[in-house]
């Protein structure tokens, strides 16, 4: 043995030689039990092999399989490892390949990552023993996710009103964690506010804009990972009108009827309202009072029409309004102010009125001519204005331009056709901005110079001037006599009422020199004939309709009524009917003109 006493013995066969003696014997027992003290070796690489070290060996290692890990929780990783001949001293952390290790004595570990952490880490230990020798890496990877908080319900964009004061509610929640704090802002930066989160996982928050308009809302909330989400969403704090106004038909500072009950005493205007709203998608919806006094005034329209029509009205009136305006959300504003209602419109120059809605008369005569018989009733359905004379020379050439017959102004104009007098009717129309009545396809000549039109209409509903009617005649000459004349059956009478041949000079004669009929009608019996607006049909009387009667639809000649200065007193009386081909015109015969109250 090294380091010992050498002993050599050398042992032989046979006789007694080669035994050991006890002494010997026992000698040589006790030498080799003694080695001396064990050698401590400071080179575990040494190739004597008395005394080898081997490098550790991983055994067991924790989490042993790819694991997942929610950001910011822990995990205990744990490794246990052996040496041969050595103990361990220690092991060795390695994250993601870094050369750079984590050492702990004992084979675990605890770690965490964070927010910025999150994906797959590989994760690689070594045990190191006694003599600095490493073992071969035990591997496995973590896997970090982030479990962020998720919006639980959606803020939807809103439409409201101006002043309202708006509240919205803000939920969030997390699969892993809590959340910790709610954030809330308006306007292009920062956030105006926040709340620590309830137990309900929901805040409130309130929110308005006086001043209107949009108003973009953004919010979020925190979770106790530090974890983020974000929402946004819009209010649109409607803007209101801000300002109205009436229009309204006037004529410089009243207001002007576009129609009047000439009967009744009462007129309409036309009203029109005008709002500005800075949100043009606005729908609004108006009220318009109106009254004599500001504290009577009333609610006369309300609705979303932009334009109506204020009836009833008295002539130079003022009258109080208030008009009000508001949107879909309530915002509103409002005017007021006064209207002042024009004077009652003048009558129509040289007219007068004659009361005939409703009324009915008998027509006709019996015992003369058969044309005109039977007497039956007749009934009108509106009132009409009537000329007070025949149509002069001076009015003719004032709303036609032309003359026609004797120059003297106030001389009936006479040797005109039923063309010419059809024409001066829609002259004197347009004169007075009213619509015409007749319409025609051609003419030939001037009016007044025994002009002829073809394919002549009459436009029923038209509110503009044209002869009467046969009917409207004779109830404007007669009212309701049933007397020959319309002063009565005395033929001594006559000359101070008309001019016929028994006291006309054989001359037409200016108008207006006799007497008139009960409602101011002059000449309506003799000096011209008139013509009026019906063919003639000597037959028609029979099947007269009783209202309106406006005579035949066709015919060859046109109805002429009151005689003339050339013809005898039979030809005054209020039922005789006379006729003429309309392009006929002659010294004798003239004109005069109705205005249908519609």
């Amino acid at each position: 043995m090294p380091g010992g006493n050498e002993v050599t013995i050398s042992l032989k066969k046979g006789g007694g030689a080669g035994r050991v003696v006890p002494a010997v014997a026992a000698l040589l027992i006790v030498a080799c039990a003694w080695i001396g003290p064990e050698r401590e070796w400071d080179n575990p690489y040494d190739q004597e092999g008395i005394n080898p070290a081997f490098a550790p060996t991983i055994i067991t290692i924790y989490p042993d399989a790819d694991t997942a890990l929610p950001i910011n929780d822990s995990l205990l990783m744990v490794v246990e490892a052996r040496g041969e001949n050595s103990s361990i001293a220690g092991y060795q952390w390695y994250f993601d390949d870094e050369e750079e290790f984590v050492a702990t004595d004992q084979g675990v570990y605890r770690c965490a990552w964070g927010t910025g952490d999150t994906g797959t880490h590989r994760v690689t230990v070594r045990a190191v023993n006694e003599w600095g020798m490493i073992s071969d890496p035990g591997k496995f990877t973590i896997t970090v996710r982030s479990f962020a908080p998720y919006i639980m319900t959606a803020v939807t964009d809103t439409v409201v009103s101006q002043r309202a004061e708006v509240e919205k509610s803000f939920s969030a929640g997390d699969s892993n964690g809590a959340i910790t704090m709610y954030f809330w802002g308006s306007g292009k930066n920062g956030w105006d506010d926040s709340a620590a989160a309830v137990a309900a996982e929901t805040v409130t928050a309130s929110f308005a804009k006086p001043e209107g308009g949009v108003l973009p809302v953004r919010w979020g909330a925190q979770d106790d990972d530090g974890l983020f989400v974000l929402d946004t969403f819009i209010l649109f704090f409607n803007r209101g009108p801000d300002s109205v106004r009436l229009s309204r038909s006037s004529s410089g500072d009243t207001a002007r009827f576009i129609s009047y009950d000439i009967i009744n005493g009462f007129g309409r205007i036309s009203c029109s309202f005008f709002a500005s709203d800075p949100d043009s998608f606005d729908t609004m919806t108006y009220a318009f009072f109106l009254g004599k006094t500001t504290t009577d005034t009333a609610l006369f329209y309300r609705g979303r029409d932009t334009a109506v029509i204020a009836e009833n009205l008295t002539p130079s009136t003022t009258y109080s309004w208030k008009l009000s305006v508001w949107d879909l959300f309530g915002d509103s504003c409002q005017a007021s102010g006064e209207l002042i209602t024009a004077p009652p419109p003048p009558p129509p120059e040289g007219m007068v009125l004659l009361h005939s809605a409703g009324v009915y008369f008998q027509m006709g005569q019996s015992g003369f001519d058969s044309a005109e018989a039977p007497v039956h009733a007749v009934g009108f359905s509106s009132y009409f204005w009537i000329d007070t004379t025949e149509v002069t020379n001076g009015a003719f050439s004032d709303v036609v331009g032309t003359t026609a017959g004797d120059a003297d102004r106030e001389m009936p104009v006479v040797d005109i056709s039923w063309f010419d007098a059809a024409l001066y009717c829609n002259a004197r129309s347009k004169r007075d901005r009213k619509d015409t009545v007749y319409a025609y396809q051609s003419r030939t000549g001037e009016p007044g110079k025994k002009s002829v039109l073809t394919g002549v209409t009459l436009r029923p509903d038209a509110a503009g001037y044209r002869l009467p009617t046969e009917a409207e005649w004779e109830y404007a000459c007669r009212v309701d006599s049933l007397t020959l004349f319309y002063w009565g059956n005395d033929n001594l009478e006559a000359p101070a009422y008309s001019w016929t041949r028994e006291n006309s000079g054989a001359a037409v004669h200016a108008v207006a020199l006799k007497k008139p009929n009960q409602l101011g009608l002059y000449d309506i019996a003799g000096n011209v004939w008139e013509w009026c607006n019906d063919w003639f049909d000597p037959q028609y009387y029979s099947t007269t309709p009783l209202l309106d009667p406006m005579g035949p639809a066709s015919g060859t000649e046109r109805v002429l009524r009151g005689g003339s200065w050339k013809h005898s007193l039979y030809f005054a009386q209020a039922g005789t009917r006379s006729k003429m081909i309309p392009q006929n015109a002659a010294n004798t015969i003239g004109f005069r003109t109705v205005l249908v109250i519609k």
